[in-house]
């Protein structure tokens, strides 16, 4: 039974983290709404919230929802992992140790392990590239955006800055907010809202595609090639 815990353990960590190495950062993105007013023609600098543009954008919304499904694809797959590990562990114990059957079941359920340990492996790669993969691609969106922005209203610098405040009951919010170089600033100079206007009134800016977010060539969902 030893192998069947350390599996368990093993496929539990592992899942913990593709889910908390995707998708906590994404719990402290919430923040309010900054009044959405067009800045003064040729103002020197405006302030923008990156962590609200990807929060309320539909278009990497529907990103973050198509990841957190396959996250659950892949939970499901090592719980049917282990139940079957389980199950040959079962098949072992009912056999008499040193016989030809019990080796030859011995040997099966050390390469099920190995085989389950590198496909979640894999897998966790696959999902923490991805996960830098939609990243990189919706910051690059935004500053075509901001650029645009910034072009047609002659600003000459965006900065970015988090306008949610710290919460005493969340203290992973404190110290972001205390080495903020942002103190005060006029709220006129928050361009957010309107840059997130401009992504969702875009083509497309509310769907997207399986390849969009570099879904694994070989396989839809989780578990060895197919």
């Amino acid at each position: 039974m030893r192998r069947s815990r350390l599996l368990a353990a093993l496929a539990a960590s592992v899942v913990l983290s593709i889910v908390v190495g995707l998708y906590a950062p994404a719990q402290d993105r919430t923040a309010p709404a900054a009044p959405a007013v067009a800045p003064a023609q040729g103002q020197p600098v405006a302030l923008i919230d990156v962590g609200r543009i990807i929060k309320e954008c539909r278009r990497y919304q529907s990103w973050d929802a198509q990841l957190k499904n396959e996250v659950k694809q892949a939970e499901a797959w090592v719980q049917t992992e282990r139940e079957t590990l389980k199950n040959m562990i079962e098949q072992l114990n009912e056999l008499n140790p040193g016989t030809p059957q019990y080796k030859q079941k011995e040997t099966e359920i050390g390469k099920k392990n190995a085989d389950v340990t590198f496909q979640i492996k894999l897998q966790q790669k696959d999902f923490q590239e991805r996960g830098a993969t939609i990243s990189l691609t919706a910051y690059r969106e935004i500053q075509v955006e901001i650029e645009r922005y910034a072009t047609t209203y002659r600003i000459a610098m965006v900065q970015r800055f988090s306008a949610a405040d710290a919460q005493a009951k969340q203290p992973h919010t404190v110290p972001k907010t205390l080495s903020s170089q942002v103190v005060w600033y006029n709220r006129h100079l928050d361009i957010t809202d309107q840059v997130i206007r401009q992504i969702n009134d875009r083509p497309n800016g509310g769907t997207t595609s399986r390849t969009d977010v570099g879904t694994r060539p070989h396989t839809a969902g989780f578990g060895p090639p197919r």
